[in-house]
């Protein structure tokens, strides 16, 4: 991939490219996250995937009602013991999407990321 990007675009330094598929997720700084979504790009069979569209999406932790109140070390021992997961939300919107060079065919998967639209 290195030779290929170093051909692609000579002028750019310092990326990195990251093999992705419909079920990655890659954390590209602490609180933004791409996540690829199939997009269909003309026919193709089931097992085939032609081309992905990308959502990015800012990551914030909240704290789970239950928890908010509670003192800096009620919540660190929580944390501690039952995980972030346990003691937070992860609130879910797109802060971008971006799909290529076709416009994007809203298949169901979609939905989850723009709940806004439908």
């Amino acid at each position: 991939m290195k030779d290929f990007f170093s051909k692609f675009d000579p002028h750019v330094s310092g990326t990195r490219g990251v093999p992705l598929n419909a079920r990655s997720q890659v954390t590209i700084r602490n609180d933004l996250r791409v996540s690829p979504v199939v997009d269909q790009h003309g026919p193709s069979s089931p097992n085939q995937t032609k081309r992905l569209s990308y959502f990015v999406a800012q990551v914030l932790r909240k704290l789970k009602p239950e928890v908010v109140g509670k003192s800096g070390s009620e919540i660190t021992a929580l944390r501690n013991h039952l995980g972030e997961t346990a003691i937070t939300d992860e609130p879910r919107g797109c802060g971008l999407a971006f799909s290529g060079d076709t416009p994007i065919e809203i298949p169901e998967s979609f939905k989850a990321w723009l709940p806004w639209i439908f």
